[in-house]
């Protein structure tokens, strides 16, 4: 007598490849006793609306997870309560069934522990930019109803995405520049992967290969003329010397606003005339010292600055060193009320003094590898596009700083 076969494992039944028809995954089993055959198809995420590349991939991890609950044996002691077609079931995509099986397949799952994996290794505001992108792209998958799934994604639907920040993601529809979509693609690269090293996903990095997107844009701030930089010192040095002293800071020390606002009294070498831009502080996370001119340190000796606790903030919250910095956009916006008042164009931005004191560093023949290294540039492809601005050859020379 022929022996009947007790399981059958899962079988993909793709119509030979037709995707004009629904496909469907196949398996059955008999329980002990019983010679009733247990057979079930499932077509939830198979039909012929979907795409044939997605389709593959779903009966993949369909099969994969009927296998496991079919070697279990599960199936023996509770076959109705297990089975993958129960009513409340039948019509749900296939996706949705294993998203909500394992939590750790959720997009949303994916991303809250992609960022907690980033919070150890990037700054707080830094993460907060991180976040903010990610909230974007989340928005966009509910509002174009895309896969809540990780495994589904594909370069085509990470190209729409792309696309659509081209398009759509500004003030008034005009889309974001080319640099604002390449941060965006290394983040949701960075994405991909953690999820690839977390074992959620196998293929190839669909954020990887994107076509470039956006409109190409010089992001850099518009240096300020000569009777700018006049006027401005007018206006501000007599009222907020403070401000004007971290001014001169960015502008002849090349000193960003948020390093500055961080500056302790303690960080100024008054004897060597140079700056410490603790590790702490630095946008590269580097402890690195840069010069101080000398007209800067005699405005320090004027207000009295060597005379305060070291440990005191430089630009504390009462206008002078204190316990607590000025707050994150306090500068920014005393320094607009006076460029506005001089009726300065509104590209002239607080970060542009440091742009400035760099073009002006050429002209006074400063050598680029010097430029590099007080610019603290990582890379000198960094600093050669001061020299590519000003469209000219550029020399070594001493004294340079003093000469601003």
């Amino acid at each position: 007598m022929r022996t009947k076969q007790l399981i059958s494992y899962p079988t993909l039944n793709d119509k030979n490849g037709d995707a004009s028809k629904d496909w469907y995954v196949e398996y059955s089993f008999r329980l002990p006793g019983d010679d009733q055959l247990h057979r079930y198809r499932i077509c939830g995420g198979l039909r012929r609306t979907v795409p044939t590349d997605q389709r593959y991939k779903i009966a993949a991890e369909i099969i994969r997870d009927r296998t496991e609950y079919l070697k279990t044996g599960v199936y023996l002691d509770h076959p109705d309560d297990t089975s993958p077609l129960r009513k409340d079931d039948t019509h749900r995509p296939e996706h949705q069934r294993f998203t909500e099986r394992s939590e750790r397949y959720q997009l949303k799952h994916v991303i809250e522990s992609y960022m907690q994996d980033m919070s150890g290794t990037i700054r707080k505001t830094s993460q907060q930019k991180y976040q903010g992108e990610m909230n974007v792209f989340m928005d966009w998958v509910l509002a174009e109803k895309a896969p809540l799934y990780i495994g589904m994604y594909t370069q085509e639907m990470m190209q729409s995405f792309f696309d659509y920040l081209a398009r759509e993601r500004a003030e008034g529809g005009r889309g974001l520049c080319h640099e604002s979509i390449k941060q965006y693609r290394q983040r949701l690269y960075g994405l991909f992967e953690h999820a690839r090293k977390n074992g959620v996903f196998e293929d190839k990095n669909p954020a990887d290969d994107i076509r470039n997107r956006g409109k190409y844009v010089d992001c850099a701030p518009s240096p300020f003329t000569k009777d700018e930089r006049t006027m401005l010192k007018e206006a501000i040095l007599p009222r907020q010397p403070y401000l004007w002293l971290a001014i001169e800071l960015m502008y002849y020390s090349a000193i960003r606003p948020g390093e500055a606002r961080l500056l302790r009294v303690g960080d100024i070498d008054r004897e060597r005339r140079l700056v410490n831009i603790r590790n702490s502080v630095a946008k590269n996370k580097r402890t690195q010292q840069v010069g101080i001119n000398k007209d800067t340190l005699s405005l320090m000796e004027r207000l009295g600055v060597f005379a305060y606790h070291p440990d005191l903030y430089l630009f504390g919250q009462g206008g002078v060193p204190g316990v607590k910095p000025i707050g994150k956009s306090t500068m920014r916006t005393r320094f607009r009320q006076y460029r506005k008042q001089l009726h300065i164009p509104a590209d002239r931005t607080l970060y542009a003094w440091k742009h400035t004191g760099a073009i002006n560093a050429l002209e006074k023949g400063m050598d680029l590898v010097k430029l590099k290294d007080h610019m603290r540039h990582a890379n000198i492809d960094t600093t050669m596009q001061y020299a590519k601005k000003r469209g000219r050859d550029v020399h070594a020379a001493d004294g340079y700083i003093d000469q601003l």
